[in-house]
């Protein structure tokens, strides 16, 4: 009975120690695939943590390496950005002239051309000088200049100092218009800061009387970088002049003030032309011409020194051809104009004999009536 009793008790002890030793296995395992589940954690978290170094490491030496803050700088010229070129040029270029133009311009120039860019000698150490050219034409610049040093890993770092072009070159024209003429380029108009000549004869006149004025031309100088585009000159009255060009330098015709005046002169210059001609052919009375004549003037005194008997003795004349035109306000008291006309001789017993003439005349108004005060062959 007590060996059955001892043998029970040693079974007991025994399943006891099994049970204990499948516990301590358990805990074992739990703890080795612990360990190990932070250690994947840990190696990992490690791996993360040198990549992100090795990653600010790689950036921090990219960043450190001239070349690549030179290839930001030189992004606008090899992609061809205006928008930041312009901002390299003098803003006074923009006052005057457009950015289609500068945009137009840039298309033009660079057109087919391949785009580089190379370092060039510096003699300052903590400055890289760079050259851009559009094939073998120079149209840039970029400096690089040593910013200070990286915190983490001691690099040099560089950022980009100044930036240039090199594209743009003004030309000069010049404008030669009458005087109280508008002249406007491109639809801005040039001011009296712009003229660089003044008074400058438009014609030569007779001396002409008291508060007459003989038009006068001046010249306008103005730049531009894209050609001067349109000029447009209009005269004191706002009508057009017609403007020539011979290279840089653009001409104003004078326009003539038939417009105005012909209409209420014409009949009366005809009259005294006619008059004038017919008193030179012993057709008309010196006493009826003097009528038409400034007392004292040089006209009176041309015409009483004319030698009326050149033409010899005739039945009658004729004015063929007259063109009187190219009329010339000086004041409203005083104007010139230009006659043109063929005088016709009529003879008793040979052909008739033509007299191509030309003058300009000059008037006057005295009192209510228009007279001649001068005139020459033209």
């Amino acid at each position: 009975m007590k060996t059955k009793t001892q043998s029970a008790a040693r079974s007991g002890q025994k399943r006891i120690q099994e049970k204990r030793r499948r516990d301590r296995s358990r805990m074992y395992t739990k703890i080795f695939y612990g360990v190990y589940a932070l250690t994947i954690v840990a190696l990992f978290f490690l791996l993360f943590k040198a990549s992100r170094m090795l990653n600010d490491y790689v950036k921090a030496y990219e960043a450190a390496q001239p070349k690549y803050a030179a290839m930001a700088a030189a992004r606008p010229f090899l992609e061809r950005d205006y928008d930041a070129l312009a901002q390299c040029e003098d803003p006074a270029v923009f006052q005057v002239e457009t950015r289609a133009q500068y945009d137009a311009y840039m298309d033009r120039l660079l057109a087919g051309r391949v785009i580089t860019y190379n370092e060039v000698l510096s003699d300052d150490e903590n400055v890289k000088r760079y050259d851009v050219k559009a094939d073998d034409m120079k149209i840039g610049a970029f400096s690089l200049r040593h910013d200070g040093e990286d915190g983490r890993f001691g690099f040099w770092r560089w950022r980009v100092d100044a930036m240039d072009t090199d594209v743009l070159s003004a030309s000069a024209y010049t404008v030669e218009v009458p005087e109280q003429s508008t002249v406007t380029v491109n639809g801005l108009a040039l001011t009296a800061d712009d003229v660089i000549r003044w008074n400058i004869p438009e014609f030569s006149t007779v001396p002409l009387p008291e508060g007459a004025q003989a038009p006068r031309r001046c010249v306008y100088q103005f730049q531009r970088y894209f050609g001067p585009g349109e000029v447009r000159v209009t005269d004191r009255y706002g009508e057009a002049n017609e403007v020539s060009a011979a290279g840089s330098r653009y001409t104003a015709a004078f326009n003539y003030d038939d417009r105005r005046l012909a209409p209420e002169l014409e009949e009366r210059v005809i009259q005294v032309v006619r008059r004038l001609s017919c008193y030179m052919s012993n057709d008309y009375a010196l006493r009826n011409l003097n009528k038409d004549l400034v007392d004292k003037s040089n006209a009176q005194k041309y015409v009483e020194a004319f030698d009326i008997k050149w033409i010899l003795d005739h039945k009658s004349y004729d004015f063929e051809n007259m063109d009187v035109r190219n009329y010339v306000s000086y004041s409203p008291d005083c104007f010139s104009v230009e006659a043109r006309y063929d005088f016709k001789i009529i003879y008793y017993t040979v052909d008739p004999e033509i007299y191509p003439t030309a003058y300009r005349l000059y008037f006057q108004k005295i009192g209510e009536t228009w007279k001649l005060f001068d005139f020459e062959l033209i």
